[in-house]
């Protein structure tokens, strides 16, 4: 593939559509980009005339946000062998993936860039004339405040972990967390791995300030209780996983109606096709009609998952079923459709699948086990099996 020509130099994506439509015209894809025909051809565009969006490709959301910003530039740092360190710390795993306030992962990215205003730093900067700690008098870094300070180490034993914690030798912020995040909390806790660590933290860094700034003493005892008390009080407020948010158009997760549609897909990688399959039943009168369909140049299972339920949808509309349930065994699909969020690889898709939706009277999608539907996943794999041996 060269240069453009002078002809194609200024031409933009929709003009490898067919006229009026959302299709991808094939003679134009291989006249002008003929190298990048299987990259195309995977983009599965909305046929309904759903609106072009920003994505950010490095989250399956498609959404940015500062936190995947930031993930990006640590892994092209660490990738680019400038990690000051010299080795790879898991950012995500042991300080953003941590179940805890927004406040808490903050003081731990900033304690472990070194980025505290402890009096070590605060006297090389002709702040204060001493960096001791006011605790011990040693000079106070930020691995002192939290890890080898006589008080700080006190806290720790006091903390009901499995083991005693030994902190010989920290010398850095990273090397003290990355022995604690991993602590296991004795029941009746019920912390997450390193939730009850972080707390511990950051009420030692609240009952230091307290004791500079408003000469307010706290036993070793205390900090690992206001940890304790804070981190269950904040975890007893935070939603429990499950509790789905349905958008009020369509119907509640436990409704199904008379018509029940349910689809599924299989899908080959090594010539990335797809079986697609759906089924329309009726249980009251044992109604059933059930179609599938081949589908190329499908990047991954859930795109022809997608589809599967897409196509579904558009025979349904054509049928005149006015209400009816859908049902697949992608909880990842489901959940999109139900809760309205965004899947990069999925943005046309998920579009026309909630355009469709407002074509019927009443509607609702269910997240199903695959033995519910092994009829559909049979026709889904008998069609993609007879497409491959057709194309041998």
């Amino acid at each position: 593939m060269g240069p453009p020509t002078e002809q194609s130099k200024d031409a933009m994506v929709n003009e490898l559509f067919e006229e009026n439509s959302c299709r991808w015209n094939l003679e134009k894809i291989e006249a002008l980009l003929p190298d990048l025909k299987p990259q195309i051809l995977s983009i599965k565009p909305s046929e309904e005339g759903g609106q072009d969006k920003r994505i950010w490709l490095r989250d399956c959301s498609g959404v940015y946000t500062t936190k995947s910003g930031y993930q990006a530039a640590i892994e092209n740092r660490e990738a680019m062998g400038q990690n000051r360190e010299g080795r790879v710390f898991q950012w995500k795993k042991k300080i953003w993936d941590v179940h805890t306030p927004t406040k808490i992962k903050l003081l731990l990215w900033k304690a472990t860039h070194g980025g505290l205003p402890v009096n070590e730093r605060l006297a090389a900067r002709s702040i204060i004339p001493n960096p001791a700690c006011i605790r011990c008098g040693e000079v106070e870094s930020v691995s002192h405040v939290f890890f080898t300070c006589p008080f700080a180490q006190e806290t720790w034993r006091k903390v009901p972990f499995k083991r005693d914690l030994q902190f010989t030798g920290i010398t850095q912020f990273s090397e003290g967390w990355n022995l604690v995040q991993v602590e296991t909390s004795l029941p009746p806790t019920g912390f997450n791995e390193g939730s009850l660590a972080a707390w511990v933290i950051w009420s030692l860094w609240i009952s230091r300030n307290y004791r500079i700034f408003e000469e307010r003493s706290y036993l070793e005892q205390e900090v690992v209780t206001k940890a304790l008390v804070d981190g269950k009080e904040w975890n007893d407020a935070q939603p429990r996983k499950g509790e789905a948010r349905i958008p009020r158009k369509y119907a509640t997760a436990g409704q199904r109606f008379e018509i029940i549609c349910q689809s599924d897909a299989a899908w080959k990688e090594e010539n990335l096709s797809a079986g697609t399959a759906w089924k329309f039943s009726r249980p009251r009168d044992n109604f059933i009609r059930s179609t599938s369909l081949i589908f190329t140049f499908m990047k991954s299972p859930l795109v022809a998952e997608g589809l599967a339920l897409r196509s579904a949808m558009e025979q349904a509309f054509l049928l005149d079923y006015k209400q009816i349930s859908f049902e697949s065994d992608s909880k990842t699909l489901v959940t999109a459709i139900v809760e309205g969020s965004n899947i990069s690889d999925l943005h046309g898709i998920l579009s026309d699948i909630r355009t469709l939706s407002e074509r019927f009277t009443s509607v609702s999608f269910h997240w199903v086990p695959r033995n519910s539907i092994s009829a559909v996943d049979l026709l889904a794999k008998q069609t993609l099996n007879a497409f491959v041996s057709n194309s041998v």
